[in-house]
């Protein structure tokens, strides 16, 4: 899968071999999703110097929405606009966050807002970094 990131320039499932990545999916409209934004960056300050994770978030919004959004908001992910592929494999359910190993598999999955999701997602990547 191939997405699009706010810059225009695209990240492709591909360019994620033999890498942690992170990702969260999410909108702006979503309660939920926001207040689970200062957890998720926090986990990117704490690995931030560590090439080997990569954090990942799939917006399902229109671009100037999300851009206008993250003017006023800092998420510290890497912004990337939702697709249909996305969408036909994962679903539509918001916030959702993964953890994928090196490997490319899911090691890691939730739904639904959680204020313990750093502390669940950083767990994840110290067992697969370890």
């Amino acid at each position: 899968m191939t997405f699009t990131r706010l810059d225009g320039k695209t990240i492709s499932t591909k360019d994620l071999v033999g890498k942690c990545v992170v990702i969260n999916t999410w909108f702006v409209g979503c309660p939920p999703c926001r207040e689970e934004i200062p957890y998720l960056n926090k986990l990117v300050e704490k690995y931030k110097n560590n090439k080997e994770i990569i954090f990942i978030a799939i917006a399902s919004n229109r671009k100037e929405d999300l851009e206008n959004y993250l003017a006023q908001n800092k998420f510290n992910y890497i912004q990337t606009l939702t697709n249909s592929e996305f969408k036909k494999i994962c679903g539509d359910t918001y916030p959702t966050n993964f953890v994928v190993n090196p490997k490319g598999i899911i090691t890691y999955y939730s739904e639904g807002g959680n204020d313990k999701i750093d502390l669940e997602i950083e767990k994840e990547i110290e067992k697969i970094m370890n």
